[in-house]
This record gives structure tokens, C-alpha cells and sequence, in this order.
């Protein structure tokens, strides 16, 4: 089986700087915060206290390269996950 990849635009690593529950302060709790989107449709995130690896599907969303994502990791010390997306 073929490597699954990310498009170009999609791949790297981004800096998180606005979120809906956080200011920038809070996100930056622990670390600079950032979401990575690797080669292999593979990824992490930090922001706050919250950390995860990523599961990615790569495609489109109103015709501009996306990703969606399910995630899996910690929240403090709890175990976390949930879903995202990007553009």
C-alpha cells in the first residue's frame, strides 16, 4: 500500500493563535501552542494543558485545501481526544 501524504500546503508545523475557549495567554499556558500536520496523515498539537497526536484525512472544504483530524491524549492528567478540523 501506497504512503498516504498530506498536500503541500497542509504539511508543517502551524502556530495556534486564537481559539473559541482560550485567550492567547491561556493558550500558551505551558508552551508556545501549535498544531503539526506530518507526512503520513500523523500530527500532534499542545495548547494549554492539552496535548494530543492527530489521525488526519486530508481534502477540501469550500474549495480550499483542509484537514480533518481525531486526536487522542491528555488534558492535565486525563486522558483526552476528540475531532478537529483546519483550512
Amino acid at each position: 500500500m501506497a504512503p498516504r501524504t498530506q498536500p503541500p500546503s497542509i504539511r508543517g508545523r502551524f502556530r495556534i493563535t486564537s481559539a473559541e475557549l482560550w485567550d492567547r495567554k491561556a493558550l500558551d499556558l505551558v508552551e508556545p501552542a501549535f498544531i503539526r500536520f506530518g507526512d503520513d496523515q500523523d500530527g500532534e498539537f499542545r495548547m494549554v494543558a492539552v496535548q494530543g497526536d492527530l489521525d488526519c484525512r486530508h481534502g477540501t472544504r469550500d474549495g480550499q485545501p483542509a484537514v480533518e483530524f481525531t486526536w487522542e491524549g491528555m488534558d492535565e492528567l486525563d486522558k483526552a481526544h476528540g475531532r478537529g478540523w483546519a483550512v
